[in-house]
């Protein structure tokens, strides 16, 4: 039997969900303008373990449209060139603290996890690095891949939901 391999992005366990606990998740067909997307977002540099997983709650609770948000922004600005820090933003609940430090030749992605909301204490800290070549290609093919895929399973509404997103 052929064993299939890892893609160097992936996206698994996509649903649309709403932030109210009697909402059931439904399917991205069923997508709707204000929906969230969550699901799975794997970045994997070349021979090395998984990025973050870029989940909330846990590795399935990543929310697609913010994701597309920052990486469109860490897209940009890797664009402009140079070296600069993109600290995620959305950071809440005691979530990891996510920095992304960029030099000229490579890329630092600097998770630090807190034992309480207040982001004081830190409990552990753990960094992962590639070259900024190959983050940036990773970032270039995780936005390809949601749009696609968004795209792809909800062609009525998709567009609209990406443009929500980016902006």
């Amino acid at each position: 039997m052929e064993s299939r391999a890892k893609m160097p992005v992936e996206l698994k366990n996509l649903k649309c969900v709403k932030q109210t606990m009697d909402f059931p998740n439904r399917p991205l067909a069923e997508l709707e303008l204000l929906d969230h997307v969550h699901g799975c977002i794997i970045l994997q540099p070349e021979g090395g373990t998984p990025f973050h997983n870029f989940g909330y709650w846990d590795a399935n609770d990543a929310c697609l449209g913010q994701w597309l948000g920052v990486f469109t922004e860490i897209q940009r600005l890797i664009d402009k060139g140079g070296s600069f820090t993109y600290e995620f933003q959305y950071r809440d609940q005691g979530d990891p603290k996510l920095e992304f430090v960029f030099s000229d030749d490579s890329v630092r992605i600097v998770t630090t996890c807190y034992t309480d909301d207040s982001w004081t204490e830190v409990e552990e800290s753990w960094e992962q690095s590639t070259t900024r070549l190959e983050f940036a290609t990773l970032v270039r093919d995780a936005l390809l891949l949601i749009e696609r895929t968004i795209l792809e399973a909800s062609p009525a509404n998709g567009a609209a939901w990406i443009q929500r997103n980016r902006s």
